[in-house]
């Protein structure tokens, strides 16, 4: 029996303090990626999205030590990073096999938080799924 496809979407979710910039809480390595000035309901927003350089898998030393046979595959990570500065701040990741834009990002129509929705709903931060409109 086929699987029924999910409507969920799995994302990372970080409140960062003592940032003067959104763009001071974009790793290096991150910083190659598109950005775009977004609107996030009604805050400013920005998104960086983009893919990773790729790199020998790492399980492939692992193999060609099982079976001697030598593996030559690299791989890169399709990523974006969302990034508001509401009163409270909380940052969207999410990973994809496929390239990332704005458009596949947001098309989701359910999010499971499950205990950090709880968590972080404990701490006064309300959580909500928002259209993403171009600046």
């Amino acid at each position: 029996m086929a699987r029924k496809p999910s409507t969920e979407t799995r994302m990372t979710l970080y409140r960062l303090v003592g940032f003067p910039t959104l763009e001071k809480v974009i790793r290096d390595k991150y910083t190659d990626f598109t950005e775009e000035h977004v609107m996030v309901g009604v805050r400013p927003s920005v998104l960086y999205w983009g893919r990773t350089p790729d790199k020998p898998v790492a399980w492939a030393s692992t193999v060609a030590g099982l079976s001697g046979a030598s593996i030559d595959l690299a791989t890169g990570v399709a990523a974006a990073v969302l990034v508001s500065k509401p009163k409270k701040v909380v940052v969207v990741m999410a990973k994809e096999k496929e390239a990332i834009n704005a458009t596949s990002l947001f098309t989701f129509t359910q999010v499971n938080l499950g205990r950090q929705d709880r968590l972080l709903k404990a701490k006064g931060v309300d959580l909500s799924i928002v259209s993403v409109l171009k600046e």
